[in-house]
């Protein structure tokens, strides 16, 4: 049910703004910032089962690590969603530094797994 309201959403943004592009085009960027927001809010309902599983799942095997590869990946979603929203206004330096600023967030969220990857390492190597 959920995805049916996603693509009847997303279909009647797309619509409004295709309008306004024609019609209007400076309302085009905040419209269609609005409807990404509203989207995300939409897609991010729909997932809350999954973060509910992974959250017990995470608690039960007591993964520490399970919040670090989630925040990058919620990185990594937002800033593509940002970098799209940057190219379709028409400022492609801008969406390109904010891809970079992504990937040097999600290597500082990551910082934890190479500290656990290189204890392990060298425990293996002693």
């Amino acid at each position: 049910m959920d995805m049916i309201q996603i693509a009847g959403f997303t279909l009647a943004a797309l619509a409004v703004l295709s309008l306004l592009k024609q019609y209007n085009p400076a309302y085009l960027v905040p419209a269609s910032i609005a409807s990404c927001a509203v989207l995300l809010l939409m897609i991010l309902r729909a997932l809350g089962p999954l973060l509910t599983f992974v959250e017990s799942l995470s608690a039960y095997a007591q993964w520490a690590d399970v919040g670090c590869v989630l925040k990058a990946v919620a990185i990594a979603l937002l800033t593509q969603g940002v970098q799209e929203l940057c190219r379709e206004a028409g400022h492609f330096a801008l969406a390109s530094r904010v891809e970079l600023a992504g990937k040097l967030c999600i290597l500082l969220v990551a910082l934890p797994l190479f500290v656990t990857l290189s204890d392990i390492l060298l425990e293996l190597l002693r």
